[in-house]
């Protein structure tokens, strides 16, 4: 069974000795067995916005034939690019995007799933210290998950919701969870995609 995540730089492990998704890879790897149970492939990539996923699943995911695809994306999308005195992506194309995104997974797919996004410590964020045109809020993210909770909810998508995972000492520069952010965010994750895996599967 073949799994794509979707993703920035959080989902590809940035900042940490494993990300969650490598945790993933290990929780679902099965010693000695001839054939992986679960084949999960990392597509992470830093400072992706919706607006890259978008451009870019159709052709990853039907390279690599996936029954579930998991989408982690948003907190660039929120992050505010003071060079150009708005977000990234702006909420409404963020809403627009997440459909188009949505539509694409579940034609690749046989089921596709989102991950939450999480609390910003401001304090160290605003501007972020890997890039002093942005800045990033807690106050952004949740405007963001709120408009993703909206579009999963109205189109029957699975959502795994991680705004209450952290706290700042998980966070290794405001924005990017540290190791032990990570842990916290598989163990959030893997139960969920677990059971999920095991409904498809039948």
């Amino acid at each position: 069974m073949n799994i794509c995540v979707f993703g920035d730089s959080i989902a590809w492990g940035s900042c940490a000795k494993r990300g969650w998704v490598d945790m993933l890879k290990e929780y679902f790897y099965i010693p000695g067995g001839e054939e992986m149970q679960y084949t999960i492939f990392n597509l992470g990539i830093a400072a992706n916005t919706s607006r890259e996923i978008l451009k870019r699943i159709n052709k990853e995911a039907g390279a690599r034939a996936p029954d579930m695809i998991i989408i982690s994306i948003g907190i660039n999308d929120a992050a505010f690019d003071h060079s150009k005195n708005e977000h990234w992506v702006s909420l409404k194309q963020y809403r627009k995007n997440l459909l188009k995104i949505i539509k694409v997974a579940q034609e690749c797919a046989k089921k596709a799933i989102f991950i939450g996004l999480h609390i910003i410590d401001d304090s160290r964020a605003d501007p972020a210290v890997f890039d002093k045109n942005l800045t990033y809020k807690t106050e952004y993210t949740k405007n963001y998950e709120k408009a993703l909770e909206e579009v999963c909810v109205n189109h029957n998508i699975e959502l795994i919701k991680t705004m209450d995972v952290f706290t700042k000492d998980d966070l290794f520069d405001g924005v990017h969870p540290n190791s032990q952010g990570h842990e916290k965010l598989f163990n959030k994750i893997y139960p969920e995609v677990e059971k999920i895996l095991k409904e498809i599967s039948n």
